[in-house]
């Protein structure tokens, strides 16, 4: 119930703020483009909306990075239990052939 009337306060606020300052205007310079007699309201909602723009980039940004970090960091894991799956195969592997190895050394004819 506070958030609401809060936000009625300061919407009512930007109200007064954006009336009282409709008849200023301005010049503008966009890149070497002069606009004469632009509203100050007009000037100071374009800049907020850029600044919201340039966030959201920001924003989007951090989350494709952080996706690509943690994707990443599940292939690495899965890579090391793969690592650790091979080497266990692997040494059952070796401890079968051992014996048998042992055996083809014995019958193996000097050279």
């Amino acid at each position: 119930m506070v958030q609401i009337i809060v936000s009625l306060i300061l919407l009512i606020l930007l109200a007064v703020l954006v009336s009282l300052n409709l008849v200023f205007s301005t010049s503008v310079n966009l890149f070497g483009a002069r606009l004469d007699n632009v509203s100050v309201v007009a000037v100071s909602a374009l800049s907020f909306a850029f600044g919201i723009l340039y966030s959201l980039f920001i924003y989007l940004g951090r989350y494709m990075h952080r996706r690509k970090t943690r994707g990443l960091a599940a292939k690495d894991l899965d890579i090391k239990e793969r690592e650790k799956q091979l080497a266990s195969r692997e040494s059952k592997v070796e401890s079968i052939l051992e014996p048998s190895s042992a055996d083809t050394e014995s019958h193996v004819p000097p050279h």
